[in-house]
């Protein structure tokens, strides 16, 4: 058995150094003007910085064909333009991209955090605690250089949490320095984006995100948000009626008439706190008579 993620004597998660930033973004644009506003802006922008786009390769992705450099990418498809950045690019160039994109299809939010005290053990008792809970997929990966990643959630649903060693990934040695990282796809990505652009202050909301995320998921990060737990919530929008009767349809309806027709109709209403059919037609004939 791994030993328990407890904190090192004499030292709280609030002394701990973290950093937080987002960390790869993908952000597209629908009509000719919107991209032309977008791709100008970003070209001018990198262009005065460190003229990279004098050296830039050419870039193709999901029809979408223009350049990259480094940490940038973007495209054109028809009328449509895209940008892709990740790394520092991403910190860099995200509040202004929310200001001119019409849609944003993922942006990941990392909190790096480094620890007082050595410790290796970060992802694998990460790991143990996701299959603890049961609720969610989880995989821990060793790589050469020495480092744990933890992978949990699913690649293809709109929240992924990844768990690793960034020390050692660094070339340092592991156990020191580690990075939680929360990928969100739209369309809770563009939800999220729009919210983070409105806050002043919005690096203290992606700790406290990444912080609630992975805290959800059964795993106490190695850090306490400057803000506490307050983290916003996105993706999480209440079901419409008709979503709600098409479910009820489906899933509810066949169990319900095998229930009824193995002569345990009571027992099935009670179950879903419902009176019964038969005591709604009481019921009726009461106010009825009254």
């Amino acid at each position: 058995m791994l030993n328990s993620n407890k904190q090192p004597e004499n030292v709280s998660r609030e002394t701990m150094a973290y950093s937080t930033s987002v960390d790869f973004l993908t952000v597209t644009t629908k009509t000719g003007q919107t991209s032309a506003s977008m791709l100008q802006w970003l070209v001018r922008r990198l262009t005065s910085r460190d003229q990279l786009f004098t050296q830039a390769d050419r870039w193709r992705f999901m029809g979408f064909v223009g350049n990259q450099r480094d940490q940038v990418r973007y495209g054109i498809r028809g009328d449509e333009a895209m940008v892709m950045c990740h790394g520092g690019a991403s910190a860099e160039l995200w509040r202004e991209l929310a200001g001119l994109c019409d849609n944003c299809t993922r942006i990941d939010l990392q909190v790096t955090v480094e620890l007082p005290a050595r410790n290796k053990e970060v992802a694998s008792v990460a790991y143990e605690r996701v299959l603890d809970r049961g609720k969610t997929k989880g995989s821990l990966i060793s790589s050469s250089d020495g480092g744990y990643t933890c992978y949990v959630g699913s690649r293809h649903s709109r929240f992924f949490g990844r768990l690793y060693d960034k020390g050692a990934q660094q070339g340092q040695e592991p156990g020191w320095i580690w990075r939680y990282e929360v990928e969100v796809k739209k369309p809770a990505s563009k939800e999220l984006l729009a919210r983070l652009a409105n806050i002043t202050r919005a690096e203290r909301e992606m700790a406290a995100f990444v912080y609630g995320w992975f805290t959800e998921h059964g795993i106490i990060p190695q850090f306490v948000p400057a803000n506490g737990y307050t983290a916003i919530q996105v993706g999480r929008s209440e079901p419409s009626d008709d979503k709600s009767l098409l479910w009820l349809a489906k899933s509810v309806k066949p169990v319900l008439a095998r229930l009824i027709s193995n002569g345990r109709m009571v027992e099935a209403y009670e179950a879903m706190g419902l009176p019964t059919p038969r005591d709604i037609r009481a019921l009726a004939l009461l106010q009825e008579d009254l």
